[in-house]
């Protein structure tokens, strides 16, 4: 979901806004892809949290390929 979160952590060094650029559609495709290529056993996801921007947002990883 990009790499600007909308919370804000103090304990973080990620980007924040309240109102992040808007989602790269392909993005999961490309994630998908790249690890894919990595051949990797198994792989850990970590995201930004867009929080009130996005109702659903688990819907934006949660695609079949």
């Amino acid at each position: 979901m990009g790499d600007t979160c909308t919370r804000g952590c103090r304990f973080c060094s990620v980007k924040t806004s309240k109102n992040p650029p808007p989602l790269d559609p392909h993005e999961p495709e490309n994630t998908a892809e790249a690890i894919s290529r990595w051949g990797l056993g198994y792989i850990v996801l970590t995201s930004v949290d867009r929080d009130g921007m996005y109702s659903n947002s688990s819907h934006f990883y949660a695609q079949d390929y």
